[in-house]
């Protein structure tokens, strides 16, 4: 995928009007190209992408999207969404920054032991299709305790457990 958006005679210019969100394009993002689904248009200039592979979201300049050709769509997406099973926000409605900011700080570049409680079922934004979601636990076997992630949260205040069953 690299060398073929990296040679020059397989770009073309991409009109933003047929950017539709849900749709599967190439972006180049940090000097590399990857398979993104559109988020939403910014404006004509920018597109919101979800790395199909990585599951991250990222605003990528318009120039830097191109169709994603044939031979890139046979692998299925590699990210799986999921959230945090047993626990909620704090006010009941959604996380805010500090907490993902402190969640992000805990879990990323670390390995984790994971139960899947369940899965929820979202709108994907195309007709009658949905998206998994999986309802996850995530404990840190790495040190001589195991450490629960929605226990942590909890403790530091990030989050309350769940009423709602999983």
């Amino acid at each position: 995928m690299q060398e073929f958006y990296s040679n020059e005679e397989n770009k073309i210019e991409l009109n933003p009007d047929l950017l539709i969100v849900g749709m599967l394009v190439a972006a180049k993002f940090n000097d590399c190209w990857f398979r993104v689904q559109v988020e939403s248009v910014i404006q004509k200039k920018q597109v919101m992408c979800r790395f199909v592979d990585f599951g991250e979201l990222h605003v990528v300049e318009i120039n830097c999207v191109q169709p994603l050709f044939t031979q890139f769509r046979s692998v299925p997406k590699q990210a799986i969404r999921a959230t945090l099973a047993r626990v909620q926000p704090i006010d009941g409605i959604d996380w805010n920054a500090l907490t993902c900011y402190e969640f992000s700080k805990m879990v990323e570049h670390n390995l984790f032991v994971s139960t899947v409680h369940g899965v929820d079922w979202i709108d994907s934004g195309k007709e009658d299709a949905k998206i998994p979601v999986l309802k996850l636990s995530l404990c840190d076997t790495s040190g001589p305790q195991d450490v629960y992630i929605d226990q942590v949260l909890v403790h530091k205040k990030y989050a309350k457990f769940s009423t709602q069953p999983t």
